[in-house]
This record gives structure tokens, C-alpha cells and sequence, in this order.
């Protein structure tokens, strides 16, 4: 259910001109409209990044193939020849002499306009929805310690050289940021971190990025009670969601709550 924005190509080039931009959420084999909305594109067949290209049965096949890989950003899908071009705005590989590219989709903006949280602390999220790179040793301080408020933490073992913790939506989510805690009882905080996410169950992760495309490194605690708030540029839709520390006080200790809006 990855919303997609529809952008239409008059002729062999559009440069910088206003385009009627269709956001979709494909739910099954049928795109669901949801808005409508005016945006200034600069797009040329010059300028055309594939990062692969097949024969695909049809448009949703092609959807499908580019949500379930990691580097496609957006795809372009032309109906007579069946052919699918799966495409990344960041790649530094362009593309040239592309014709007959047809309708091309990018994905857009996933609004939340007040983010809730979805359900560490209420233990809406089962214990069993929660994993962790390791626990700190046999009895203490396992991955579904790690709620809000709670008066016990997750942390790793010593030794883990890249710790995480991950808890599985069970279906695709608008996820919009983290509050998150340090340990109860002592000076074991986490100061930085990243956030990576699936877009599907079969796909793989990506960080959530700054509003400059670069992978985000948010800023954490400064203590061990307070909650801190981090939300994201934009939020994203996901089916699971990893927080990695990177920098911490003492050891990590860590209690936290995911926000964003749960599709009703």
C-alpha cells in the first residue's frame, strides 16, 4: 500500500512545468485516489536513471517490483510494450536515448498531520512484535523491556558491535518519529540514533533520510528519565521499523515509543 504519485509526460519533454500529480494507495490490484494536487516537476528523457528494466505483465507487477526493491525511488511503465523501468533519483547513472518510457510514478510525501503513538507503552505492539540484536544477559533486559515509562530497559549484550531494536507493525504503517527513554534505574542512555525501516516484509531496510536525502542520525537523550522526541522530515510507510544506536552514556539503555498514524 505504498502511496505513489502519478506524473503524466506531455511529449518528449517537460521541463519545469506544472503536471497534475494523481497521489494513489495501490490496494491490491486497484489504485485508490486520495488527492489531487498541483506540483512544479523538472523532468527530461535526458535525465532518466534506471537501475533495471524487464517485461512485466502489467503496471501493478511492475509497482510491486519496484516497491520491493530498496534503490527504486520511482518507476515508469508503458502499456503497449509491456516495459518496466525501475528508477532512482539519486543514482549517478543517467540513462540517455529512453523512448517510449510511458507513464512514469514517483513516490510521494505520506502525511500525518498528528502523529499518536502506536502502541509500545499500551502494549498495542505484542511482546512478540519486538526483536532485539541481543539482550544484555539470559533473564535481563530483553527487547520488549524496551517500553515507554516502563521500570525496566532493553539493552544489549556488552559485546554486540551493532545493536538494534525492531518492532514488526504487522502491516503497512505511517510511521512519523520516536520518543524515546533511558534506562530506570541507571546512568545507561542512548544519545544518538538511526531509524531504518521496511517498506514490505520481503524488502529491504532503509534509513529514514534529513530533508536533504541523507540518512538521518537523530539526537537522543541527555538523562535517563526524560522522553525526547524526534519526528521525522517526512514520515514513511512501513511494516517494521529498527532503531540503531550509535552513540550513548555508559551502556544503552533504552525505552521507547514509535509515533505516526495507523491506517484505519
Amino acid at each position: 500500500m505504498r502511496l505513489l504519485c502519478t506524473v503524466f509526460f506531455f511529449g518528449l519533454l517537460v521541463m519545469a512545468s506544472e503536471v497534475l500529480e494523481t497521489c494513489a494507495i495501490l490496494t491490491g490490484q486497484v489504485p485508490q485516489v486520495l488527492s489531487y494536487s498541483l506540483d512544479k516537476l523538472g523532468v527530461s528523457l535526458q535525465m532518466h536513471k534506471v537501475v533495471a528494466s524487464s517485461v512485466q505483465t502489467s503496471k501493478m507487477r511492475c509497482a510491486a517490483t519496484c516497491m520491493a526493491t530498496a534503490s527504486c525511488t520511482h518507476f515508469c511503465y508503458e502499456p503497449t510494450t509491456k516495459r518496466c523501468l525501475l528508477e532512482n533519483a539519486d543514482s549517478d547513472i543517467v540513462s540517455k536515448s529512453l523512448e517510449n518510457t510511458g507513464i512514469c510514478y514517483q513516490t510521494c510525501s505520506v502525511k500525518c498531520s498528528t502523529p499518536r503513538p502506536l502502541g509500545m507503552e499500551d502494549y498495542t505492539i505484542t511482546n512478540a512484535q519486538i526483536s532485539a540484536s541481543s539482550n544484555y544477559y539470559t533473564g535481563c533486559c530483553h527487547a520488549h523491556y524496551a517500553r515507554l515509562n516502563r521500570l525496566i530497559r532493553w539493552s544489549p549484550l556488552s559485546g554486540d558491535s551493532y545493536p538494534w531494536i525492531e518492532v514488526d507493525l504487522m502491516e503497512r504503517t505511517v510511521v512519523s518519529g520516536a520518543s524515546t527513554q533511558g534506562s530506570p534505574f541507571d546512568y545507561w542512555y542512548v544519545k544518538k540514533y538511526k531509524v531504518a525501516y521496511q517498506r514490505q516484509p520481503s524488502s529491504e531496510r532503509v534509513y529514514v533520510t534529513d530533508g536533504k536525502g541523507h540518512v538521518a542520525t537523530f539526537t537522543g537523550n541527555t538523562n535517563r528519565h526524560a522522553p525526547v522526541t524526534n519526528l521525522f522530515d517526512e514520515s514513511v510507510v512501513a511494516t517494521s521499523v529498527r532503531i540503531e544506536p550509535t552513540s550513548w552514556n555508559g551502556w544503552i539503555g533504552l525505552r521507547f515509543e514509535l509515533l505516526g498514524c495507523p491506517r484505519d
